[in-house]
């Protein structure tokens, strides 16, 4: 390329609209990106700091948290939770083997001056002092968790009911077929917005990104 050639593209003048243009582009792509990424990232769960022993571990039936255990002399919290969850999950096994179900009654039992919780006479767990709270003496507290645990006993029983599983079988139907004609009516409004802003170009550039996060939180 010749002198004269350079000295014809240096003596153009600097356009600030192509600037302009390529600094909108890139703010509303990061704009985009981040709806996205606010979209994909809901619901994903946070990495842990530490991993360290529990002080308290979770008593759960069906995957309901019922109460907390405390860690005791050569037991932690985690092992004396899961043997009690452990436990609750037999005598509801043992329970639906019988025809027809047999009834579970929890009862607490104080002996040697510990009190426990039983369930259709199985042991559960010991009220320890790592287990109350201050000024609630272990009988109160053993029969609040007697009944939280009787509730969720009830509760578990009923759903393994045959008549209650159909309906929630239905209801799960229902669900899922509500949710596709959500997904199906956003999907062809986006759809019909982007043929709009193609022709116009007047739509902004939100919309489109809110309606396609709109689809993914629908499922």
């Amino acid at each position: 390329m010749g002198n004269g050639q350079w000295a014809g593209i240096a003596d153009q003048p600097f356009c600030p609209q192509t600037r302009a243009t390529g600094s909108w582009g890139i703010k509303n792509f990061i704009r985009i990106a981040l709806i996205i990424w606010l979209c994909l990232g809901i619901g994903l769960p946070l990495p842990a700091t530490a991993q360290t022993q529990p002080e308290k571990a979770n008593v759960v039936v069906d995957g309901r948290v019922l109460f907390q255990l405390g860690t005791i002399e050569n037991i932690s919290a985690e092992e004396r939770a899961t043997f009690a969850s452990q436990a609750l999950w037999q005598v509801l096994e043992n329970a639906q083997r019988q025809s027809p179900p047999s009834t579970i009654r929890v009862r607490t039992k104080e002996q040697d001056g510990l009190v426990t919780l039983r369930a259709n006479g199985r042991h559960l767990l010991t009220v320890t002092n790592g287990d109350l709270m201050a000024g609630v003496p272990a009988q109160e507290r053993a029969d609040l968790w007697a009944d939280s645990l009787q509730i969720a006993l009830n509760k578990a029983q009923q759903e393994r009911q045959p008549g209650y599983r159909r309906q929630m079988i239905w209801v799960s139907l229902g669900v899922v077929a509500i949710s596709l004609i959500i997904w199906a009516l956003l999907y062809n409004i986006r759809r019909w917005l982007w043929r709009r802003q193609t022709r116009k170009g007047k739509l902004p550039m939100w919309i489109l990104p809110s309606l396609l996060c709109a689809q993914v939180l629908v499922w």
